[in-house]
């Protein structure tokens, strides 16, 4: 078996015991990310708004990649996408 194959025959494992492991609690992880992304973008509208305001020049723009980061991360990919934005200043 070459180290390609057994490569994807590794990440093809991993996936289905994912799936296995979502399958149990689907509705509880679906409902949580779900709350996250919507509360997520309400917080980077109200940051955005906030930072206008004040005229600081750090803007995340609110849209299906940064939504998505914040669902799956939390409260860390929120402050992950302001640390990207503030260090593009520099």
């Amino acid at each position: 078996m070459k180290l390609e194959q057994a490569i994807i025959f590794m990440l093809v494992v991993c996936a289905i015991v994912l799936i296995i492991v979502f399958a149990k609690n689907k509705t509880e992880v679906f409902v949580n990310v779900i709350l996250r992304m919507v509360f997520g973008a309400v917080s980077l509208h109200l940051l955005n708004t906030i930072f206008l305001s004040q005229e600081i020049d750090v803007l995340v723009g609110v849209n299906l990649g940064t939504i998505g980061t914040i669902g799956a991360l939390g409260i860390p990919g929120f402050v992950l996408l302001y640390a990207i934005a503030f260090f593009n200043l520099f």
